[in-house]
């Protein structure tokens, strides 16, 4: 599947997502690309959770005051 993320400010840069599950100590089995569509707009393709459970995306971002890891816990039903 693929994400399409916005970041603020607009000039933030997408470096990196990933997901893992962290009470089964794995991640995913694929590494997403990531696109650029301007004003602080990515696209995020080829993420596969591939089991149901407790997930984390992980996004890596830079901006002009530095860098930051987000983390958001996500579901899978």
């Amino acid at each position: 599947f693929a994400l399409r993320v916005t970041l603020c400010p607009a000039d933030a840069r997408l470096l990196r997502v990933d997901a893992t599950m962290p009470e089964h100590r794995h991640g995913m089995n694929y590494r997403p690309t990531i696109t650029a569509a301007g004003a602080g707009r990515f696209r995020a393709e080829g993420l596969m959770l591939h089991m149901p459970g407790a997930w984390e995306f992980t996004f890596d971002i830079v901006a002009a005051d530095g860098t930051e890891r987000v983390r958001v816990p996500y579901e899978l039903q």
